[in-house]
């Protein structure tokens, strides 16, 4: 069985998560994560002196377990190769950034690390804004 993709490792998601924290929850949303996980998971969050990031970093690991156990259980039943699964991930994880933030390029870094299969970095995003500031 292939690993998952690099920029779904939780060290990439935890870049991404610091990157987009204050769109955290709308990237629950629209991850489909549950009203009462993003409500809960907040509150818990933040009443333990967590940031934003923390939030969305959680709500992120939500969503890849849900979305990896859907397609353990469901997909793989049907004969759905776990590459392309993991393609699938990622897909759903740009479309649901660029809706979330608005931001297509965070959503461009994130597709050419995929290609790359590379890890997100913390200083990736940066690098994106100082070139398309140029």
């Amino acid at each position: 069985m292939p690993k998952e993709p690099r920029v779904l490792s939780g060290r990439s998601l935890q870049c991404l998560a610091r990157h987009i924290s204050g769109s955290g929850i709308r990237l629950a949303v629209q991850l489909d994560v549950s009203d009462s996980t993003i409500t809960g998971m907040a509150f818990d969050t933040l009443a333990s002196g967590h940031t934003a990031s923390d939030v969305t970093y959680r709500m992120l690991l939500v969503w890849k377990r849900k979305i990896a156990y859907y397609q353990r259980s469901v997909l793989n039943d049907s004969g759905y190769d776990s590459t392309t699964a993991g393609n699938a991930q990622v897909d759903m994880l740009v479309q649901a950034v660029v809706a979330a933030t608005g931001n297509a390029q965070v959503a461009e870094v994130i597709i050419k690390y995929h290609r790359a299969n590379r890890e997100l970095t913390p200083d990736c995003f940066l690098a994106s804004e100082y070139a398309s500031r140029q």
